[in-house]
């Protein structure tokens, strides 16, 4: 039961990463989309799909994962946070 579970929640979280990034392309071919937005929504989508993944997959094995996402999430925000700084400074400067 709970190998089965894991592949079928891993096979529609790799699913669903796939239809964003196909859509990510999609928006950068179509000029919506800048080069390097386009690379950044794609890594942030990659490493998501890839957390969340093996986040279904500790919790199959009765491991809590709270303390782990949220020591996760707490390093995320601190990574996008630093990343933004330099991008709204672009922004403000014009």
């Amino acid at each position: 039961g709970r190998i089965v579970f894991s592949v079928v929640v891993t096979i529609i979280i790799f699913a669903l990463y796939k239809l964003l990034t196909r859509q990510v392309l999609r928006l950068k071919d179509q000029r919506k989309l800048e080069e390097n937005i386009a690379f950044t929504l794609k890594r942030v989508f990659q490493w998501i799909a890839g957390l969340a993944i093996i986040a279904v997959i500790i919790a199959q094995f009765g491991i809590e994962i709270g303390i782990i996402a949220g020591l996760l999430a707490l390093a995320g925000g601190t990574i996008i946070g630093f990343a933004a700084m330099n991008t709204m400074g672009n922004a403000i400067a014009g």
